[in-house]
């Protein structure tokens, strides 16, 4: 290794977190391995960390993952990578696709954080598995299951912000759960209630939604013989979100009502070294928006769209002569939407298969190789074509160093397909397009990570993305006696580009203290128009620290986040204004304390201690001050310190 990358290996910073030898991942492979022997690298956080950041929704558990950013907007908490915006990153809950993307965003700070055994974060182009969407990576959100013969859990959490919106914040949480030698079953709820919030009080305008959400989660499975498993679960989540809108001298009060459902059954086979599985998913959402302008009746809207998925998977994993682990699998989906802003009821058949081969060879057992390739079927684009190759080579113990090249893919969404939106008052129209491509992308990342017995983790990674196809929206036609000011569609005709790096250290000290830092640099270019991305902040720091004092029964964490400038357009032409940002940071404090052998804990914090953010630019949640507590049974009979 040369003198300037092993500089940069010691410079680096890789989250303690994602080292330890006892957690399993599944998402980089699609096949269950230990996260230090991943061939491809992967990020977890753990329900441990979890737990003591205090975060109540996935959205908040992934803020000071490195080289994850939250972005929090009308659509919800979506998340981008390696400097692409959220429709480019897969989101799955237990392997399985999440619907209802609002905009292309998938709203992450509707899956409570109590729901959560662990988050597994894949960054690159991961389509030769996964097929269309993973052009920047994966989050997986792996739920959890009941771990005791019998446990229960409840949770109160009530809070206020200090600024920006009144009202309480409040939280409830319970689960149980039975666990037996050949099967278990679990129970999740959840009641979260927040009032809205206005950055600008100069304006009628809310810049925060009052949501109001209720979420049940059940899962279950048993063993039906040594070799064959099965199981299944079901969930619900409701979210009645309202707020105010200030358009053009009219002011709207907005409700917008979410209901979600899904349901999945799976099986598995075990013989030797050979692992058959198999799954059928479906889910469904329904969302209910009415815009009610105050004074008039003139321009209030109603509108109901339903989304439904309907999924077949099956895979085979199996260990072969000469060090290779097999796999290989066909999924096949059914999607449909409706709704009053389409031209036409979207409908959508998938079919992908892929296979990959995990080769770690004897004569070089610190090498592995994993080719892997896809090909899917789309009844709107036809046949598309993925592939990827990652290497690991470990020439020390302590050192794994890994390369990865691949392809990724996008299909054009229903509403880029056949939206059909028409703005009378302004006098445009947007419109799809049927004939759109899909968008296409090569990503190339190259990695170091480090780990030494007195418990350093460093590391740092290297990446870039090169996009073509994109689909954006372009002017169609100047003007139309429909559309005067002008009638606008979606077209493929952009191309980017991204590339950057991340460095990251992690150390877990003696006594029960954990610290992390990790600073990310995202270069981009829009290649069409000569000029960076819009809303993409080149520098990003993230930190984190984690102090358990043995013997004390407390957790105190405090994490935040750095962001440096950002610019953004008015417009998408090519002489746009720009606006630079300020640079900002986030900054989150919590403590907790356990008695009765760890049954109760007793916990307060303070999110956005900094009271960071604004209405235009940075949407983040005002300063909110918190308290609540935690029953647990049967909680930890040993712990250390506890009365």
């Amino acid at each position: 290794m040369g003198p300037l990358l092993a500089a940069a290996v010691l410079l680096a910073a890789h989250p303690a977190r994602a080292q330890d030898e006892e957690v399993v991942v599944v998402t980089g492979s699609r096949t269950e391995g230990r996260r230090d022997e991943a061939v491809v690298a992967t990020d977890v956080v753990t329900r441990e960390e979890i737990a003591a950041s205090g975060a109540t929704d996935a959205a908040a558990v992934l803020e000071t993952v490195p080289g994850v950013q939250v972005q929090r907007s009308f659509r919800g908490a979506g998340v981008s990578m390696q400097g692409l915006d959220p429709e480019y990153v897969l989101v799955l809950v237990d392997g399985q696709r999440v619907i209802g993307a609002r905009d292309g965003v998938i709203d992450l700070s509707r899956i409570p954080a109590d729901r959560i055994e662990r988050i597994e974060v894949v960054k690159g182009a991961a389509s030769a598995l996964y097929g269309s969407d993973a052009i920047a990576g994966v989050i997986n959100i792996i739920t959890r299951k009941p771990s005791a013969p019998w446990q229960a859990e409840a949770g109160f959490t009530g809070g206020v912000r200090d600024s920006a919106g009144g009202g309480p914040v409040l939280g409830v949480t319970g689960s149980g759960g039975v666990r037996r030698e050949k099967w278990a079953a679990g129970l999740q709820a959840a009641w979260s209630d927040r009032p809205s919030f206005d950055l600008d009080p100069a304006d009628a305008q809310t810049d925060g939604n009052a949501v109001e959400q209720v979420t049940l989660a059940l899962d279950g499975e048993v063993a039906l013989s040594e070799r064959v498993g099965m199981e299944a679960g079901a969930s619900y989540a409701q979210i009645d979100a309202s707020g105010v809108d200030d358009s053009r001298g009219a002011v709207y009060d907005r409700r917008n009502l979410t209901e979600e459902a899904g349901a999945r059954v799976g099986t598995s086979w075990r013989e030797g070294l050979t692992h058959v599985h198999g799954a059928l998913s479906g889910s469904t959402v329904r969302d209910q928006y009415l815009a009610d302008q105050r004074g008039s009746d003139a321009l209030d809207t109603y509108e109901e769209s339903a989304e439904r998925l309907l999924t077949l998977e099956g895979q085979a994993d199996t260990w072969v002569k000469g060090g290779h682990l097999l796999s290989g699998g066909l999924e096949g989906s059914a999607g449909f939407l409706t709704s009053p802003r389409l031209s036409q009821d979207g409908e959508r058949l998938r079919l992908g298969a892929f296979a990959q081969d995990e080769w770690r060879p004897a004569v070089a057992a610190k090498l592995a190789i994993a080719p892997s390739a896809r090909l899917d079927v789309d009844s709107w684009f036809g046949a598309h074509p993925t592939g990827r190759l990652a290497l690991r080579y470990d020439p020390a113990p302590v050192l794994a160093l890994r390369a990865s090249g691949g392809s990724g893919f996008r299909a054009p969404s229903f509403k880029e397909l056949f939206l059909r939106f028409e703005n009378a008052g302004v006098g445009y129209v947007v419109a799809g397009n049927p004939d759109l491509r899909p968008e296409s992308a090569w990503n190339v990342s190259l990695g170091a990570e480090l780990s030494t017995r007195g418990g350093w983790h460093v590391g740092v990674d290297l990446f870039s993305n090169h996009l073509t196809d994109m689909i954006t929206i372009g002017l169609v036609e100047a003007s139309t006696p429909e559309a005067p000011a002008g009638e606008y569609g979606y077209l493929n005709v952009a191309s980017a580009r991204t590339t950057g790096g991340e460095a990251r250290v992690g150390r877990r000290w003696d006594r029960g203290l954990d610290t992390e830092l990790a600073y990310t640099f995202t270069d981009t270019e829009d290649l069409e128009l000569a000029r960076p991305l819009d809303g993409r902040a080149p520098h990003r720091g993230t930190f984190s620290v984690t102090a358990r004092p043995e013997g004390w029964g407390f957790v105190a964490s405090v994490r935040g986040e750095v962001v440096g400038p950002a610019t953004f357009y008015t417009d998408e032409t090519a002489d746009a204004e720009v606006v630079v940002t300020e640079p900002w940071a986030s900054l989150k404090v919590r403590v907790e304390k356990s008695v009765w052998k760890d049954r109760l804990r007793m916990f307060v914090g303070v999110d956005n201690l900094l009271d960071s953010g604004d209405a235009l630019y940075v949407p983040l949640d005002p300063r909110l001050v918190y308290g609540g507590l935690t029953l647990a049974w049967p909680g930890n009979r040993s712990a250390p310190g506890d009365p």
